[in-house]
């Protein structure tokens, strides 16, 4: 899809001068990661329920687990149920601020679509949520208009017997981003990103990544981060790429600051061939499956 021949592209390049966290640390600026959006609580002051990463004007992706509600709150999961409130439910995009007064924020830069429907992948809750496959598709009422701020992020794909592990060595300033909360239990309502590395060797049959802050094991994703990007700089292509969506981290509120900041993410490449059966959006060397 020609949309995929122009993504990937930020304001500015590379991120490896800066050291910005999602539980502390410094807040992204407009126009740094314009890949991304914030799904939207239905609450009295603004934030971010989970994440998702723009792939066309009217496609996002973002974690399963982030548009149900589940019997217990600790895994595996039981009894999945969609939201009530699921269409219709707004998504903020093409900003990093919320809400105006907090977190730096002079005033909220965001703008909104809605959601028309999500398509989520059943094997997620038949394996009761921990044998990944955290990946759904989100589409919006209408599209969106790209600009500097807002951009689709470009698809990580394997083709022609590329090796996974290969590949991904060889990009460069993996980051995640996210609206979710800190310590304190407090949402963030501007944007914020951490650097991160691999904790062991990929397994290419397997969709889940596992990951650890770079700098300070207090660095780390929490509540709201869920559906987020992993992102990094593809040499290869010149661009950036999303690697994976945030689906598990061990949390961050203060009893989890005595653990490793490891997290998981849902690896991107392992669904190509559904976002581009189900979108049609593309990447390079990836067609429409023709028995559909």
């Amino acid at each position: 899809m020609a949309i995929q021949m122009s993504c990937g592209y930020s304001k500015w390049h590379p991120f490896s001068s800066h050291r910005l966290t999602i539980e502390g640390g410094h807040f992204a600026n407009q126009g740094d990661i314009p890949y991304v959006a914030a799904l939207i609580a239905n609450t009295v002051h603004m934030s971010g329920r989970c994440g998702a990463v723009f792939i066309s004007r009217r496609h996002l992706i973002s974690a399963t687990h982030c548009f149900f509600t589940y019997s217990t709150v600790s895994l595996p999961c039981q009894d999945p149920k969609v939201f009530d409130d699921l269409p219709g439910q707004k998504m903020a995009y093409g900003g990093v601020c919320l809400m105006e007064g907090m977190d730096g924020c002079e005033k909220a830069d965001v703008k909104f679509g809605k959601i028309r429907k999500v398509v989520a992948l059943t094997d997620f809750h038949k394996a009761h949520c921990i044998k990944g496959n955290d990946f759904t598709i989100v589409e919006l009422e209408e599209d969106v208009v790209f600009d500097k701020n807002t951009q689709p992020a470009c698809l990580f794909s394997i083709i022609n017997n590329e090796h996974f592990s290969e590949r991904l060595n060889g990009m460069k300033d993996f980051y995640s981003s996210g609206w979710g909360k800190d310590k304190t239990g407090t949402f963030s309502r501007r944007l914020k990103y951490l650097h991160s590395k691999f904790r062991n060797n990929f397994d290419i049959t397997s969709d889940t990544i596992d990951l650890t802050a770079v700098n300070n094991p207090k660095d780390r994703i929490c509540n709201g981060d869920s559906g987020n990007g992993l992102f990094a700089f593809d040499p290869k292509i010149g661009r950036d790429v999303v690697i994976g969506l945030h689906s598990y981290s061990n949390g961050c509120d203060m009893a989890s600051m005595h653990f490793s900041s490891d997290y998981s993410v849902t690896s991107t490449a392992h669904h190509i061939q559904d976002m581009c059966d189900l979108t049609g959006v593309c990447p390079p060397g990836v067609r429409p499956s023709l028995d559909l």
